[in-house]
């Protein structure tokens, strides 16, 4: 089935009034066929025997039969979700835009509460201090003059701490722990907690043939088909 859509841009991000959209490809004769041919040679590759070099070489015949019906049917494929894509990336960049002045306001107006919340803290961890510290002293001078305070104790005033919830008529803003993590010193970390680099040991492994000597790490072979099509 066919059907006219906006599936097109102008190259400024606007779409176009008129597209066509190819959305059932079990109604298109090309497809089916790749499709029927692609289910007659997985039969016939269930019952196949090899025993000889020439068996090898029908094998080898299908394969390349095999790869031109995959690219034949990727191709297609491709045709059917073309202006799908297009079209996503003109609306995912549309969005985008439209959304982000909200994700800013969003980060700048919590950063701002954030930056408050901190200064009041140590404002108050600095007030609690300071009253230890006064008291600490009265009384080291008090124990030397036999139990007599002679400086002043009264303490200072300590902040209020921010309630950890804000309630306002259209909502509310709570504090939640996040936990986060940064690493101290690697070397105490336990083994545990490595992962093995897979894509580098991979790109070593190819790159040196398997030449090259990574303690813990076997290296082998494990060779496949590689099927070119024979140009006329």
């Amino acid at each position: 089935m066919e059907t006219n859509g906006s599936l097109t841009g102008d190259g400024k991000g606007e779409l176009q009034p008129t597209a066509i959209i190819m959305v059932e490809p079990k109604r298109d004769e090309k497809v089916l066929a790749f499709y029927k041919e692609g289910v007659r040679l997985k039969q016939f590759a269930e019952a196949r025997v090899i025993k000889t070099v020439e068996d090898m070489k029908s094998a080898t015949e299908d394969l390349v039969l095999l790869k031109g019906i995959k690219k034949s049917l990727v191709d297609k494929w491709a045709e059917y979700i073309g202006p799908f894509k297009e079209h996503l990336e003109l609306l995912n960049n549309s969005f985008k835009a439209y959304i982000a002045p909200l994700v800013e306001a969003d980060t700048i107006t919590r950063e701002k509460m954030k930056t408050f919340d901190i200064y009041i803290e140590q404002e108050r961890q600095k007030a609690e201090q300071l009253n230890r510290d006064a008291l600490d002293v009265a009384k080291r001078q008090a124990t030397a003059n036999y139990g007599e305070f002679t400086v002043e104790t009264t303490p200072v005033g300590v902040p209020m701490a921010l309630p950890k919830t804000i309630r306002t008529d259209v909502g509310s803003a709570g504090k939640r722990d996040y936990w986060d993590w940064e690493v101290t010193d690697i070397k105490l970390i336990p083994l545990e907690y490595f992962t093995i680099n897979e894509k580098m040991i991979s790109a070593v492994v190819r790159a040196s043939k398997g030449k090259m000597i990574i303690p813990g790490i076997r290296m082998f072979n494990n060779p496949g088909l590689v099927i070119r099509t024979r140009k006329s």
